[in-house]
């Protein structure tokens, strides 16, 4: 889990790893990246959070939802699925 927003990012195969600033204190859970630049987070109080940088900044989206949100996927670009309880 990404407890206060973790978000730990490699570019040489897992040997060093840089904190990303997330913007967020809340425990994320899963991250998904749909190419190399565009990704997705998400975590507790239906935190739903986009990158467009491969990671380095990350905006806020609106879920919907207040409940915690365990796993993201995405079927093509434009169609993802986020679940939780």
């Amino acid at each position: 889990m990404g407890r206060d927003g973790t978000i730990l990012k490699t570019t040489n195969g897992g040997t060093n790893w840089t904190a990303q600033t997330s913007g967020t204190t809340n425990v994320l859970n899963s991250i998904y990246f749909t190419d190399a630049n565009t990704g997705y987070t998400v975590g507790e109080i239906g935190t739903i959070l986009k990158t467009i940088n491969s990671g380095t900044t990350w905006t806020a989206l609106t879920s919907g939802t207040t409940s915690n949100l365990y796993s993201i996927y995405f079927k093509n670009a434009n169609i993802g699925y986020a679940v939780g309880c």
